[in-house]
């Protein structure tokens, strides 16, 4: 069963405003997520997957802009250096600027490709037109 989904953690902060500014200096990320992830649900937290990370696979989402329907437009992200032979079952979202803790914003294993395993390329994740949080939803 395919999951996409906004997790309570994120949408919270989200919505108190704890990442700041989205576009300007806010550090959100992206890792893609080994095949041993179980079920991802609202309820589950960074802490909950941050254990299932494929080494090499964290990158920082650059040219960050608002669209005129409150997304969140993004380039799409380019990960070098993971291994080759590793099952990618999706990939997370997540707000860590090295201060605060680091909170889950969303998770997906719903896309073109997924899941893949990786050949020791380079991994383009390209994200909805409509943004990542539509594409977090599809």
């Amino acid at each position: 069963m395919s999951t996409s989904i906004l997790v309570n953690e994120g949408k919270y902060n989200l919505m108190k405003g704890v990442y700041g500014d989205l576009v300007a200096g806010t550090s959100i990320k992206l890792a893609l997520i080994d095949n041993s992830v179980g079920p991802v649900t609202a309820a589950t937290t960074y802490t909950n997957i941050s254990g299932k990370i494929v080494p090499g696979s964290v990158v920082t989402l650059l040219s960050k802009s608002i669209a005129s329907n409150t997304n969140v437009l993004l380039a799409p992200p380019t990960i070098t250096g993971v291994a080759s032979g590793i099952t990618v079952k999706g990939y997370i979202i997540y707000f860590d600027n090295g201060s605060l803790p680091a909170t889950l914003i969303g998770y997906t294993d719903n896309g073109t490709g997924l899941p893949f395993t990786t050949n020791g390329g380079n991994i383009t994740i390209t994200f909805s037109g409509s943004g990542i949080f539509r594409s977090l939803m599809d």
